[in-house]
């Protein structure tokens, strides 16, 4: 039976979305990392500050290429599921879990074995390489747990259940912080391991709430309807393998989008590095780095949540072709998501010093903190509308063209960085300044693609099936 029409979402549904996807992104995110920030600027070891930011950027990589197999999941099954097609929706997990495992497992295993290779790669200097390498060893066994998990994710998204992962975030989090205070000082007869024992308490986190997750879909009744067996198959049958096909087909230009969005950051401390090679303290253009960055994710939350919302949104309305109420919903989301990231900014750019006083890093501010920050609360709409427009492209199967228009922003980037960051002058704050206001720029021209596409109606032609 079809589904009858929808109307455009109430604020009150809408906001029982966004709140729980708030609270997840922010845990995810931001949430944790500022408070182990904190609890490892009082160890009194030099720069392991900067050795975390570092390593966090290749981890946002490793979580973007696992949301995206976890995204494809979240358009497979809100399709199937707002279409009432509840075993398909079921299927697409089922299909999908031992698969985001594998690639979980290849890549844990390439950033362990080549974990000296990508300090090295950022010219970090050598007591930052030494810090850096043993913790990206441990942190590499948590990237399994971290696909596999995400993969789960994604079908609870589809079905519109965003309140079981914040729930499982939640849960992780305590763990995380539990694990993290007492393995980096030693409490409470754990070993005293410092740095390490941060990244061994992120590996629990995950090990928790993937195990939270899998009790929840085995065992909740009101999920019987999708015939979920993720144990009862055998994972590599020809008929298994064969169906992971469309997930692939619809996946892997989303792992790529959000893939080479990630690498911008990674490219930005290259180039960052490459601009500060003469300054006498590396190490505080770092830690600049480092402040502005945990002060620009705070801000743009709500985006990423929204984003979230927006994608199993559309993803449930499209196969029953409610072209209408997805439109509305995405100029309702726009704005809501516009207001609210404009709020959250609002709150670190009139209050810096308060965000330094939280990161336990009251005396780091600068003049490239001062001038960068006017760019960022100015420029962060234009991150805000290429979040929200890609998530309803995406919701709408139309994966592949946020990902070439990804790709070949960031391919205008790299070259643009590199030219300002060997500019022919002395002044370490005007290429800090231009360097940061160019990433805002290349996420100008996404929005703008993306509004181009929406406008041309071709985005209501695409389909998750090859």
């Amino acid at each position: 039976m079809k589904p009858k029409p929808a109307s455009a979402i109430r604020t009150s549904t809408l906001m029982s979305y966004f709140i729980p996807e708030l609270i997840t992104t922010g845990i995810l995110y931001i949430g944790l990392e500022i408070i182990n920030f904190s609890f490892i600027a009082c160890t009194n070891v030099a720069l392991c500050n900067a050795t975390l930011f570092i390593s966090a950027s290749l981890f946002h990589l490793l979580i973007k290429i696992a949301e995206g197999f976890s995204t494809g999941l979240v358009i497979m099954c809100g399709q199937y599921n707002g279409a009432q097609e509840y075993t398909k929706a079921g299927k697409v997990l089922n299909d999908a879990f031992w698969t985001t495992s594998l690639i979980g497992l290849v890549l844990s295993a390439g950033i362990y074995f080549g974990a000296h290779a990508i300090y090295t790669f950022h010219d970090v200097p050598p007591e930052i390489l030494e810090l850096g390498v043993p913790y990206l060893k441990i942190r590499a066994l948590g990237v399994l747990l971290t696909f596999t998990y995400l993969a789960i994710i994604g079908f609870l998204r589809g079905i519109k259940n965003p309140k079981m992962p914040m729930l499982f975030f939640i849960i992780g989090a305590v763990a995380y912080l539990f694990f993290d205070y007492a393995l980096i000082f030693g409490a409470w007869g754990f070993p005293e391991m410092g740095l390490n024992g941060s990244a061994v308490a992120s590996v629990i986190q995950y090990a928790v709430m993937l195990v939270a997750a899998l009790i929840y879909i085995i065992y909740d009744k009101e999920l019987h309807k999708y015939n979920i067996a993720l144990f009862s198959e055998n994972p590599f049958s020809w008929g298994r393998i064969s169906h992971i096909r469309n997930l692939v087909h619809i996946s892997w230009p989303v792992m790529i989008d959000k893939a080479s969005l990630a690498i911008i950051p990674i490219w930005l401390n290259k180039m960052i590095g490459c601009a500060a090679i003469l300054a006498t303290n590396k190490s505080i253009v770092y830690e600049s780095l480092t402040v502005l960055k945990t002060m620009e994710r705070i801000g743009i939350l709500p985006a990423l949540a929204f984003a979230q919302v927006i994608t199993y949104l559309v993803s449930n309305d499209y196969k029953t072709l409610h072209f209408r109420t997805i439109k509305r919903n995405i100029k309702k989301v726009l704005v809501f998501a516009c207001i609210t990231t404009m709020l959250f900014t609002l709150m670190f750019y009139l209050q810096p010093h308060f965000f330094l006083w939280i990161l336990n890093k009251p005396d780091v501010y600068n003049d490239l903190i001062m001038y960068t920050l006017p760019i960022i609360a100015l420029l962060i709409l234009f991150d805000v509308l290429q979040l929200v427009l890609a998530g309803a492209l995406r919701g709408a199967a139309d994966v592949k063209v946020v990902m070439v228009t990804r790709l070949v922003i960031t391919a205008l980037f790299i070259p643009l960085s590199y030219g300002i960051a060997i500019l022919p002058t002395s002044s370490l704050l005007l290429k800090f300044v231009l360097l940061y206001g160019s990433v805002h720029i290349s996420l100008a021209l996404m929005g703008l693609i993306y509004i181009i596409r929406f406008k041309s109606g071709n985005w209501k032609k695409q389909s998750i099936e090859d």
